[in-house]
């Protein structure tokens, strides 16, 4: 399933391409404003730079092209151009259930997996 930022990061890409924009400026990463929301996009402001757009409206444009309404409780914009997303509570029950149901927790595996040793001395 992988991680709930991940998850989110694909969808709000999708939506950016949809809307005509690079999908790499749908980046999803925990908030620095718990206040306002759970979720944070700012790509809109760096791809004002390269579509020489207000990032308001690219923010916009990407939100009027996001689906998933069972995942998202509330999305807003703020500023000049950050996507505040806050997630609907049943579907962060189902991502906290395949978490306590995997036995890696929801953490992936490394490809080459090392023995650590520690020592208190």
């Amino acid at each position: 399933m992988g991680s709930l930022a991940g998850q989110l990061t694909s969808i709000v890409s999708a939506a950016f391409e949809s809307a005509g924009y690079d999908a790499s400026y749908g980046v999803v990463r925990v908030s620095d404003r718990p206040d306002l929301c759970q979720f944070q996009c700012n790509g809109a402001l760096t791809a004002a730079k390269q579509y020489k757009t207000n990032p308001r409206e690219i923010a916009q444009k990407a939100v009027d092209a996001l689906g998933h309404p069972d995942v998202f409780k509330e999305i807003s914009l703020a500023g000049p151009g950050f996507i505040n997303i806050t997630l609907n509570g049943r579907y962060l029950a189902e991502h906290l259930a395949y978490i306590c149901g995997d036995d890696h927790l929801g953490c992936n595996q490394t490809a080459s997996p090392r023995s650590i040793i520690v020592d208190y001395g």
